[in-house]
């Protein structure tokens, strides 16, 4: 299985072949016994979700219109009777991509705005709610919250399931003053945002999101960049290349001088009262400590597309139309090539009857042998009118089971011209949408 990560020492170990312990057994001060359990606890993720991440690459192939194994191309000449290609393209109709773009649309009209108001009437309430909203105002520019949320949604209806990072990064900011006056270098710091694909965070298997404990993020980076922000552990660190899955090339690619950095959190538990946090590559751990957050979450917002029941993961609406694309896609290339075949007309002669070089589209006299019929021209049907209607029950079938909207795509139902009727058959067809806009919102807040 292609994966974002590769542990090869403990690629042979089978499923259910260690004893597995919750993590507040383990003795944090060995960092040996550390370390061995949360590569181990990797390895059991990646075989567990294997299935899951297939289908979430294949998803990725359905958003990018690949559909065929082979697209066949030609630089010859096709003007040359010699060397004339005889083939068609494959077309795929990017419908997945439409409906995800239509769904994106949709939900962002549904986000929420934070509206901060004072408790009571005093002047220092009205003071820190004012600063409060600056502030919240301040994280809504400077990280692009509009466009991350985007790609929240986007990553959610492809995958079924996406990320948001929420953390704290002391490398960001402006200088601090302290600092500029000594003449070194140190940021204040600042809230990151990050978004990660399920194909670069793997959280605990449990039957529902509230009941995971801790959660792994994979980064990939210089090993150079390393040693330098953890010169205590440069020694250690190899610059084995990193192996992992490109969305790019939908492949496994080497890059020399990388390794895969991994965070691991803890949330705050009965048995684990100050949480987790730990960062580790392949063979050292970098850092290691309590969960920097007094909310004692884990710093990672989940959002699902559909949910099913007993599975913490959420499945994309692409399940639910994919196989219905895929044979309206060979319907359509099957039609564009009838087309091709039998949309031009062809004369019709005996053999041997003229000199084929006079039947052309000039002016001119057509020689026929005595005897012999006269050459006649035809024309047969491109596209039968029943394959091309049930093609257009098969958009209509993919669109509703999508739950996209016909108004908002401008086609509404025939008859219907008042506004106020448009607007009712518009606001109808979005509540189909009410539990993902409940989701998305709960997760937008939070």
């Amino acid at each position: 299985m292609s994966s974002p990560f590769l542990f090869e020492d403990l690629d042979g170990i089978a499923d259910g072949a260690m004893e597995r312990k919750p993590f507040f057994a383990v003795n944090h001060e060995n960092e040996e016994e550390l370390l061995r359990w949360l590569r181990e606890e990797i390895d059991y993720l990646k075989n567990e979700y294997q299935e899951w991440h297939e289908e979430v690459k294949n998803n990725y192939k359905r958003f990018k219109e690949i559909q065929y194994r082979s697209q066949m191309h030609s630089n010859s000449n096709r003007d040359l009777p010699d060397r004339r290609t005889r083939y068609s393209p494959q077309v795929v109709a990017p419908l997945v991509r439409d409906l995800t773009d239509e769904r994106i649309a949709r939900m962002m009209e549904f986000k929420p705005n934070v509206v901060i108001l004072p408790q009571h009437d005093e002047q220092q309430d009205k003071a820190d709610a004012r600063i409060a909203k600056k502030f919240v105002k301040h994280i809504d520019k400077a990280e692009r919250i509009d466009f991350k949320l985007q790609k929240f949604l986007r990553t959610c209806y492809v995958a079924g399931e996406s990320y948001l990072t929420v953390e704290w990064n002391p490398d960001k900011g402006y200088l601090h003053p302290a600092a500029r006056d000594a003449g070194k270098t140190l940021f204040v710091g600042d809230v990151e945002i990050k978004h990660y694909s399920p194909l670069r965070l793997m959280l605990e298997r449990k039957d529902s999101d509230e009941e995971r404990d801790y959660g792994f993020k994979f980064d990939i980076c210089y090993a150079d960049e390393l040693k330098k922000k953890y010169p205590s552990k440069a020694s250690d660190i190899d610059k084995k290349a990193a192996s992992y899955y490109d969305a790019e090339k939908m492949m496994d690619i080497t890059e020399r001088g990388k390794v895969i950095k991994v965070t691991f959190w803890h949330r705050k538990t009965p048995f684990l009262p100050d949480g987790f946090e730990c960062c580790f590559v392949e063979g050292v751990i970098l850092k290691k400590g309590a969960l920097p957050y007094q909310h004692g979450k884990l710093p990672i917002v989940v959002l699902t597309d559909n949910d099913n029941l007993e599975e913490a993961h959420g499945r994309s609406f692409i399940n639910s139309v994919k196989g219905m694309v895929t044979y309206f896609n060979n319907l359509l290339n099957m039609s564009i090539k009838q087309m091709t075949l039998l949309s031009y007309p062809k004369w019709m002669v005996d053999a041997g009857s003229v000199d084929m070089q006079q039947l052309n589209n000039d002016t001119g006299i057509v020689q026929v042998k005595p005897g012999a019929a006269r050459p006649t021209m035809a024309q047969g049907s491109p596209v039968s009118p029943q394959l091309m209607g049930f093609m257009d029950k098969a958009i209509d079938w993919i669109y509703s089971w999508g739950k996209s909207n016909s108004v908002v795509r401008g086609e509404p139902p025939a008859g219907v011209t008042a506004f106020v009727a448009l607007q009712y058959v518009s606001e109808s067809e979005n509540r189909r949408m009410n539990t993902s806009v409940v989701k998305f919102n709960y997760r937008d807040w939070e």
